[in-house]
């Protein structure tokens, strides 16, 4: 496991002044050179209050990283790190506040898992409520591991089975960066915006009442060029 470090600074100090969210990375240890990093502010509510990604594989690349959240409680930093070997590192941090003159800083843990084309990282950020089971992943799909630069496409889709009657899946796929054609479908088109190694991943819901068990599927880094 490692962690990278995550400033969070308050920093509005006069009523009209906004509040900033630094994200200093720093990675020693066992991953290597990285090449993409994505990362996401989110509230209590779930609500993506900031984000973006950096190729980090620039050595000018503009770090660290400043954005601009409303003040609040509560908030959770999500950060996504992919290297050159196809090693992912995926962390959340601690709930966290912005707001005021004060200056506080988190830690995000990052749990590493190389992959490749056969594997993918599956974990249920929901458990599931009494009575119901988790949707089960059979099988997956990437129809290429590169693609173009602004506008080349994969084709990526998913096999998923859930032993309870009833029970409707839904999806939401998202990237480190680029866009999905219907990412709300089970089987979807990823379309690369910038060049570099992105990071695809699924979240599926059983939506399974009255609590709902969520599934999350990372796959290997692809490559836009």
């Amino acid at each position: 496991m490692l962690w990278t470090a995550f400033g969070v600074a308050g920093c509005g100090a006069e009523p009209n002044e906004p509040d900033v969210v630094t994200l200093d990375l720093s990675m020693p240890g066992a991953l290597g050179p990285t090449e993409s990093v994505f990362w996401q502010i989110v509230s209590p509510l779930g609500v993506a209050l900031a984000g973006g990604s950096a190729d980090t594989s620039d050595p000018n690349a503009a770090l660290p990283i400043h954005c601009v959240v409303p003040a609040g409680s509560g908030d959770v930093a999500h950060v996504t790190v992919a290297d050159a070997s196809g090693v992912v590192c995926l962390g959340a941090s601690p709930p966290f506040n912005v707001g005021g003159d004060q200056t506080s800083s988190v830690a995000v843990p990052l749990s590493c898992v190389a992959l490749d084309a056969s594997s993918a990282i599956v974990d249920i950020a929901e458990p599931p409520g009494p009575g119901d089971m988790c949707p089960t992943i059979v099988a997956w799909k990437l129809s290429a591991f590169q693609a173009l630069a602004s506008g080349g496409s994969i084709d990526v889709s998913m096999g998923v089975s859930d032993p309870d009657a009833g029970d409707v899946l839904s999806y939401a796929w998202s990237a480190t960066a680029g866009s999905f054609g219907d990412f709300a479908a089970g089987s979807a088109r990823y379309i690369c915006g910038q060049s570099g190694l992105q990071v695809l991943s699924v979240s599926i819901s059983d939506n399974h009442a009255p609590t709902p068990c969520v599934v999350n599927v990372t796959f290997a880094p692809v490559t836009c060029n």
